[in-house]
Order: C-alpha cells, then structure tokens, then sequence
C-alpha cells in the first residue's frame, strides 16, 4: 500500500467547526476547496452542509444509539 493513497471509499461524516461568516479567512479558506466557479461542490457524491452546532450535537447523539 502507498502511503498518501486511500483505496476504500470513506462513507462517514466530517463536522468541520469553522464559524460561517463571509469575513472569515478559514471559512473562506474552506470554500476555496469544497466549491467550484458555480459555487458547487467540486466532488462528486459529497454534500457540504452548514447547519447550526446545537443541531450537529442532535445528530451525533442520534446516530451514537
């Protein structure tokens, strides 16, 4: 196996905590990776969401049963 090289397809969820303001550098920053030109995702069959922290602690403890 190469390092570097991912030969299975991840299918779990990233939580990236980076407050969503237009003004911030890091959120900036992540769109310039997740979206194209036409401000979508550049990768297919991956879905980029912003929700509300207090709604992502819901989900985890959802999915954590």
């Amino acid at each position: 196996m190469t390092p570097g090289y991912l030969f299975a397809q991840y299918e779990g969820t990233i939580y990236i905590d980076v407050a969503p303001q237009a003004k911030n550098p890091l959120y900036q920053q992540l769109l310039e990776y997740l979206e194209d030109e036409s401000e979508q995702c550049r990768f297919p069959g991956v879905g980029f969401w912003l929700m509300p922290y207090e709604m992502t602690l819901k989900l985890d403890a959802k999915y954590k049963r």
